[in-house]
Order: C-alpha cells, then sequence, then structure tokens
C-alpha cells in the first residue's frame, strides 16, 4: 500500500505523535471519507460502501504502520483497535463485525483511558457505576485481559472528572463548561468500556 506522505508527515526530530497532529490525521481522513460519500452520482451504493471500507482499513494500517509514535497501541477480543498518546489521549478504531471481511469506523478521541478487569467492568454495569455520581472505580495494570475505559470527548460540554487515589477514581462527578452540575442529576459525559485487550501491539 502506498502510504500518503503529506497526510502522514511527522517531523523525525520527535518520537511521539501529539493530538495536534492526530486531529489532523483523523480530519484527512474525514475528507477522504466524504468524497467517497459525495461520489453517488459516479458509484452505486455497494460500490460506495467497499470503497469506505478500503479507505478505513487503509487508515488503520497507516496506524499500524506508525505505532512506534504512540505510548500503546493493542487490539480486542471484538477486533477493535485502540492506539494511546503520551499525554494520555485514546483514538478507538472500531470494527463493526467479526467476519473475515472486517469492517472498521474511526471513532472520536478521548480525553483519557484506564484499564479495569473483566469482573470491575460487570460491577459497573450492574450497579450503574457510570450512570449517577459519586461512585468509585477500581483499575488495573495494562496488559492482556483488561478492558480500556475511555472518558470525555474533548469538545463536549460536560466531563466526568473524579478523584485519583492509588488505583481508584472516587467521588465520580460531572462538569459543565457553562454551569454547576446538580448531584441529584444523572452523570453526563462520555465514556466507553471497551472488550477485554487480547494482544499488545506495543
Amino acid at each position: 500500500m502506498r502510504e500518503n506522505s503529506d497526510a502522514f508527515y511527522l517531523d523525525q526530530k520527535k518520537d511521539m505523535l501529539n493530538l495536534p497532529e492526530l486531529s489532523r490525521l483523523i480530519n484527512e481522513h474525514k475528507k477522504n471519507e466524504d468524497k467517497i460519500l459525495d461520489s453517488y452520482e459516479k458509484f452505486k451504493l455497494v460500490d460506495r460502501i467497499q470503497k469506505l471500507k478500503e479507505v478505513n482499513r487503509a487508515f488503520l494500517e497507516q496506524l499500524l504502520e506508525k505505532k512506534e509514535y504512540f505510548d500503546k497501541v493493542f487490539s480486542t477480543a471484538k477486533g477493535s483497535f485502540y492506539f494511546i498518546l503520551k499525554t494520555g489521549e485514546s483514538l478507538r478504531i472500531k470494527q463493526n463485525n467479526n467476519t473475515s471481511d472486517p469492517q472498521y469506523e474511526v471513532q472520536p478521541i478521548l480525553s483519557e483511558i484506564f484499564f479495569i478487569t473483566g469482573t470491575e467492568a460487570e460491577r459497573i454495569y450492574k450497579n450503574h457505576v457510570l450512570d449517577w455520581p459519586g461512585g468509585s472505580i477500581k483499575t488495573t495494570d495494562y496488559g492482556i485481559g483488561a478492558s480500556p475505559l475511555e472518558f470525555n470527548i474533548k469538545e463536549s460540554e460536560s466531563r466526568i472528572i473524579f478523584d485519583k487515589e492509588g488505583n481508584d477514581l472516587k467521588n465520580i462527578r460531572s462538569k459543565f463548561k457553562d454551569r454547576n452540575k446538580n448531584n441529584e442529576e444523572p452523570l453526563s459525559g462520555a465514556y466507553h468500556i471497551g472488550h477485554p485487550i487480547s494482544e499488545i501491539i506495543k
């Protein structure tokens, strides 16, 4: 596959990708997606879908080829890939199916990522820990079998915040840009609990 050097230019003096650079790469990728979506006069729907699959797969391959510019790279049991910056932001390339012809979708960059055990993930769902303020979560080390837990889209008006005490995230609550949060309101802010890590790429 031929790499687009203009879209994937990196300063050779740098040893890590930063957030503005990663955001630029994603914006370039989105432009390529939009060109395909706008080509309805030239291509049939089935052809546009196939081209989107190819573009998303090529973008994933580009990121994997540049894995040394990320702090962590891994895939999960569902087939999704995660790319973590040194500053903590995470990019997930979601796999939408588990067939021999996988389809990938680029997700928004989230601000923070932690790792939890399968037991802790079940407790969070069962006890609605991320539905209401005041809860706590116990994190674990990065490794095979751990599940990624991501928080907060940078551009969002609300964020999930917490106090870090050792391996615990305590007093989980929301913060808004323009007002104070009422503790009787549900939590507001983006989060995602992924499937267990199946392969550590970096």
